[in-house]
């Protein structure tokens, strides 16, 4: 699913710290064909250049596990325009934040945001209290270069984390997302946010068992009470989560996970108070969700409103930006180049001999 929507951790409830920063590091300039711009969002605002374009293409390509070369040709449009969606949703989900900074009277590029962008090239370069880093330039470079970006487009990434986290502080801070105890609980009483648990199978555990297994879990899951599949859920992985979190189960709105749980997401929601899905593909491995009742003590215990709030912070902003993505998604206009862009074309470039 989704590469770096949440390129850094976001916390809402911190707010930013800027630190000295030295003189950096100097930019890459991206070449030509690098900038050159592929498509516009809001009526030219937003020019995305094809570099960026390329850095979710081929990030989306590579988390399908699919190669081009193994598909007929009958099977290539469709699979290129699938894939063009999901870079699609990548780009205007990343733009959001810089509309909406707008919209607020927040300027993505100010001196701020430029600082912050230092600080993480530093950071990922030289390393600091939470980044191994890579040591030197060249390093970096070739490191990012690894994962479908040069230097232009990893900063890029920095300002996206940096806007969308002065954003989110900032909407909360003003008022805008209310965070008074009694807005928070409502919130976690109503139907926009449900409780669930799971059974989750990482893919890297998941030859350990057969398909006779797999399906037999999945239908003592679907009879069993709520009690006996919160016990089921230690049997699997125990380590994965505490044995608190595995019985008080998670507390989701829908947008609070990170798209990379989207379908896990979209699971919880379809369901039924009691009822358990099927197994679902999200996340890095297979879950078997149940829906359960909220628990009214634990919604009560003052103790928790700390943890509430952080759940609805993150619900409601990340609600903004789906809606403000959403929004842009209509304003798109491919530029002529844009045609070209298909499984031959788009690539990093060849290295030197």
């Amino acid at each position: 699913m989704k590469t770096i929507r949440c390129f850094l951790a976001l916390c809402l409830t911190l707010a930013l710290c800027l630190s000295a920063v030295g003189c950096g590091y100097k930019p890459v300039k991206s070449t030509e064909e690098e900038r050159e711009t592929v498509l516009t969002l809001d009526g030219g605002a937003y020019a995305v250049p094809y570099e960026l374009y390329r850095f979710y293409f081929l990030s989306e390509l590579s988390l399908t596990g699919r190669s081009p070369l193994g598909l007929s040709e009958a099977e290539k449009p469709g699979f290129l325009a699938q894939l063009r969606e999901s870079v699609l949703e990548e780009i205007t989900a990343v733009y959001a934040a810089f509309s909406l900074s707008m919209k607020h009277g927040l300027d993505p590029y100010d001196g701020k945001m430029d600082d912050l962008v230092d600080e993480g090239i530093i950071s990922a370069i030289e390393g600091d209290d939470v980044y191994l880093g890579y040591g030197d330039y060249d390093t970096y470079l070739a490191e990012i270069e690894k994962r479908y970006m040069n230097d232009s487009v990893f900063r890029f990434l920095l300002r996206y984390q940096a806007v969308e986290a002065r954003l989110g502080a900032a909407l909360r801070d003003s008022g805008v997302i209310a965070s008074d105890p009694e807005t928070v609980l409502a919130y976690m009483r109503s139907d926009a946010c449900v409780r669930a648990s799971w059974i989750y199978i990482p893919y890297a555990q998941l030859q350990a068992y057969t398909e006779a297994q797999l399906t037999d879990m999945a239908l003592r899951a679907q009879v069993a009470d709520d009690e006996e599949f919160l016990k089921m859920t230690h049997q699997v992985l125990p380590d994965t989560y505490s044995d608190a979190e595995l019985d008080l189960g998670f507390y989701l709105g829908k947008y609070q996970l990170d798209p990379y749980y989207q379908n896990l997401t979209d699971a919880v929601f379809s369901l039924g108070m009691g009822e358990t899905s099927g197994w679902v593909d999200a996340a890095g491995g297979r879950y078997l969700v149940r829906r359960l009742p909220k628990d009214e003590a634990y919604l009560s215990a003052e103790k928790n409103l700390a943890d509430f709030t952080e759940y609805y912070l993150l619900n409601t902003f990340y609600g903004m930006l789906h809606e403000e993505s959403l929004r842009l998604s209509t304003t798109v206009a491919y530029l002529p180049v844009f045609e070209g862009l298909g499984f031959d074309t788009v690539k990093m470039p060849d290295k030197e001999s």
